[in-house]
């Protein structure tokens, strides 16, 4: 089963500095004008920020959410993170893809900011009402706990 968690985020302060060009927005596309998308500048800046590293650094030391999202590689009796085990098949593509490409088995990387960064990017979807200018959060995940934990 996947659940899907969404959250759904308005501006507390809308920016009103320029003309409200609601409606005109088709047409302004007819002319060769691109428009602005919401009424605040903040939400393209969260949009670029959430899944930057600097934000996954702080979801890292703010929470103990790595063992949940990285759940196929974490050892539990020795409380710390190892290569998740690969079957025949993986193995075998492995080493077909070192055969045919001259790459070297690569050493493990224990969940770090990047990959934590690239994890939120995969899982989470952003999106923008262009007639209300929220901003949802959605994922979707077998784990909906942890999606809202983070």
């Amino acid at each position: 089963r996947k659940y899907t968690v969404s959250m759904i985020l308005k501006p507390v302060i809308e920016d009103s500095t320029g003309p409200n060009l609601a409606g005109l927005g088709g047409l302004a596309s007819l002319a060769g004008v691109s428009l602005p998308q919401s009424a605040s500048g903040d939400f393209a800046t969260f949009r670029a920020l959430l899944l930057s590293e600097e934000v996954a650094e702080r979801v890292i030391a703010a929470t103990e959410l790595l063992p949940a999202i990285f759940k196929n590689e974490w050892d539990a009796q020795n409380a710390q993170f190892r290569r998740a085990p690969r079957g025949l098949l993986g193995r075998s593509l492995s080493g077909l893809k070192s055969v045919l490409t001259g790459d070297e088995k690569r050493d493990y990387t224990p969940p770090n900011p990047q990959r934590l960064s690239i994890f939120m990017d995969d899982a989470l979807g952003l999106s923008v009402d262009n007639e209300t200018g929220f901003l949802t959060v959605s994922a979707k995940s077998e784990d909906p706990e942890t999606l809202v934990a983070l």
